[in-house]
């Protein structure tokens, strides 16, 4: 249990989640630059391959030929565990993403297990792991 106030980790975690969703509606609008105001310098993404990304990278990848983003949606957030410290939290969340991939579309919905850390009072995604993509059809995770 934290040692912060209930009504306090209730206005963090929604703090979390908004910096979260304005990433994704960032990408959403195609504006990478502005999603990545919501990333630490040294942010590590790990992507379903296992092989790794920097932030530098994460730009590039969205900018180059190879990925077309069409769409990237917040999907549902199933978990957000503030530290007792009050500055990072794990946080479980998923997307619904459309996009082209060396030509081949893409329909995934996906998740995403993130550490986040308060910088300068401001929540940025630190560390990231992204699970293989899942067809909106498939069965959804369920978590408890």
């Amino acid at each position: 249990m934290s040692n912060i106030s209930v009504n306090t980790e209730e206005v963090v975690a929604d703090q979390i989640r908004n910096s979260i969703s304005s990433m994704v509606n960032y990408l959403d609008s195609g504006n990478v630059e502005k999603a990545s105001e919501y990333i630490t310098d040294d942010v590590v993404f790990v992507r379903p391959t296992g092989n790794p990304l920097t932030k530098n990278q994460w730009i590039a990848m969205f900018n180059s030929d190879n990925v077309t983003l069409l769409s990237n949606k917040m999907v549902d957030f199933y978990k957000v565990d503030v530290s007792p410290s009050n500055d990072w939290a794990l946080v479980c969340y998923s997307t619904h993403a459309k996009f082209t991939y060396n030509g081949v579309e893409n329909d995934d919905i996906s998740v995403f297990s993130v550490l986040m850390k308060r910088v300068n009072n401001k929540w940025l995604l630190s560390h990231l792991q992204r699970s293989t993509g899942r067809l909106p059809t498939d069965s959804m995770p369920v978590f408890n």
